[in-house]
């Protein structure tokens, strides 16, 4: 259950991992495998989390690029040919070479390079998020393979008392001190115990390829994990939790979006504001061999265009991702509350199972196994 909380508490700022490893042994080659080691692996190879992470080196590019200048212009004019009479030919042209530069006024720049930081957060914490759910997942993998494997050998354990005891009644019916009733019985119990014993197997074949694919490989090169299930950790309080809830990488992305929505209002705001042009070049007269220089200086004039309804459409998707934002802190409150309540019932189900149930339950088997040696209880006693 202690899982299930993985995802809304944590980390304070988003780390960026190593992508899945090409090649290499399997994991866990026919060893032991512990909790540390499964998770190792599954931030090192796990796919979904390779592919975040290469988004988050995407969105970094992206960002640089946007802080970028635009690139200067080369123009050449040839005008004054084609023409007639004394402008048929090219004595009487005029040839410009002019270098022209987009000048951004308002900071455009400056807020593109805002915008793709803050995009480039996004997916950062977005990659920390997933990284938590990979951790959450590998880890619930993990011990449903530890529980599988335990509930196999809790059962070949009861096989084999079951089997002893079947072999002892064999001989008491001989000796005649038991039915053939009570033998049929008993062999029947025992095959259900075996039956019971290859489900379980089955199961636990099904936890093991469900941990491996945790971080990638399609069969488990593993034997058996290892585990201690009675370690049981204190239970935090709620409120611990919940003032973890601030460093949520979840609810962190969602503050990267706002920021990086007023970022995009900023630049709308910015890009209402025209552009200017400047240009220079040499001009050369043909009919006289002279050069002189030419000074252009462009200005739109924002008439029609003031980029008004791009700028109101940033406001209100900034609008959205500030209630996008509230939504999202309120979800993660009801799943962490739902999520600790299940916790809460799991540890006061293990006191009770630790202090009264199982104390009760190896006190009546010790009764069974007081009777059975008596003849006063049989192998289905036992086994229940």
């Amino acid at each position: 259950m202690a899982v299930a909380l993985a995802g809304a508490v944590g980390v304070a700022a988003p780390r960026v991992g190593a992508e899945a490893s090409a090649g290499g042994a399997p994991a866990g080659q026919g060893g032991t495998l512990s909790l540390s080691e499964a998770l190792a692996l599954a931030i090192e190879r796990n796919p979904a989390l390779a592919a975040f992470g290469w988004d988050v080196r995407s969105s970094e590019e992206s960002a640089l690029q946007g802080g970028l200048r635009p690139n200067p212009t080369l123009t050449v004019d040839v005008e004054n040919v084609a023409g007639s009479g004394e402008r048929e030919s090219f004595d009487q042209s005029e040839t410009t070479l002019a270098i022209s530069q987009l000048v951004e006024l308002g900071g455009k720049r400056a807020k593109r390079r805002a915008l793709g930081d803050a995009q480039a957060r996004i997916s950062a914490w977005q990659y920390e998020a997933t990284r938590l759910d990979v951790v959450a997942e590998t880890t619930d993998a993990f011990l449903d393979a530890l529980a599988q494997q335990r509930s196999v050998e809790l059962e070949q354990d009861q096989i084999r008392l079951a089997t002893g005891l079947l072999e002892r009644m064999h001989q008491q019916v001989r000796d005649g001190e038991v039915d053939l009733a009570d033998d049929l019985r008993a062999q029947i119990e025992v095959t259900k115990q075996e039956i019971e014993l290859q489900l379980r197997q089955r199961a636990l074949r099904a936890a093991y390829v469900r941990l491996a694919t945790a971080w990638g490989d399609d069969e488990p090169a593993f034997r058996v994990v290892a585990g201690d299930l009675e370690a049981v950790d204190p239970l935090p309080s709620e409120s611990s939790l919940v003032a973890k809830l601030k460093s949520s990488p979840r609810l962190a992305r969602w503050q990267a979006e706002v920021t990086a929505r007023r970022a995009a209002v900023a630049l709308a705001d910015a890009r209402g504001i025209p552009d200017l042009t400047l240009g220079l070049g040499p001009r050369h007269f043909n009919d006289t061999d002279d050069w002189a220089m030419v000074v252009g200086v462009s200005l739109p004039i924002p008439l029609f265009d003031r980029n008004q309804f791009a700028r109101r459409a940033s406001r209100r998707t900034l609008d959205g991702a500030r209630e996008r934002r509230r939504n999202a802190a309120l979800v993660q409150r009801r799943a962490l509350a739902r999520a600790y309540q299940r916790l809460a019932s799991a540890a006061d189900a293990t006191a009770v199972l630790r202090t009264r149930a199982i104390p009760t339950a190896e006190r009546a088997y010790a009764a069974v196994q007081n009777a059975q040696r008596s003849g006063s209880a049989g192998v289905t006693e036992m086994l229940d």
